[in-house]
C-alpha cells in the first residue's frame, strides 16, 4: 500500500509539472497571449493598471505561501488548511482590486454633468 501511495504522489507531481511545462511552452511560443494582461482600457485607451499588478502579485505570493505550507506537511492525508494571513492577504487584495474597478467605472459617470 505504501508503494501505491508513493506512486500516486509521483504521478500527481508529474501531472502538475507537465501542465506547468505545457502552459509555459504555450506562453513562450505565443499561443497563449499575455498582451494586455496588466492593462486596463478606459474609453478605448489602454493604460497600465497598478490595481491589476498588485492583484497578480498578491495572488502569486499567496499561492506560493500555500504551496510552502503543503510542502512542509507532506505526510497528512489531506491538504493543509489555508493560513489566516494568506486568506486575509487575498481578501484584502481582492477588495483593493474591486474598489479600483468600481472607482474607474463609476467615478467618470458621477463627474458627467446631466
Amino acid at each position: 500500500m505504501l508503494l501505491l501511495r508513493q506512486l500516486t504522489g509521483y504521478c500527481a507531481e508529474g501531472l502538475v509539472i507537465g501542465f506547468a511545462v505545457v502552459i509555459l511552452w504555450k506562453v513562450l511560443t505565443g499561443t497563449i497571449s499575455l498582451d494586455g494582461l496588466l492593462d486596463s482600457s478606459d474609453g478605448g485607451k489602454r493604460s497600465s493598471s497598478p490595481v491589476r499588478m498588485q492583484f497578480l502579485l498578491f495572488t502569486l505570493v499567496a499561492a506560493g505561501q500555500y504551496l510552502v505550507a503543503a510542502w512542509k506537511n507532506p505526510t497528512t492525508d489531506s491538504l493543509p488548511p489555508v493560513p489566516q494571513q494568506v486568506l486575509a492577504m487575498v481578501a484584502g487584495s481582492q477588495a483593493i482590486y474591486l474598489g479600483g474597478k468600481a472607482l474607474s467605472t463609476y467615478l467618470p459617470l458621477l463627474r458627467k454633468p446631466n
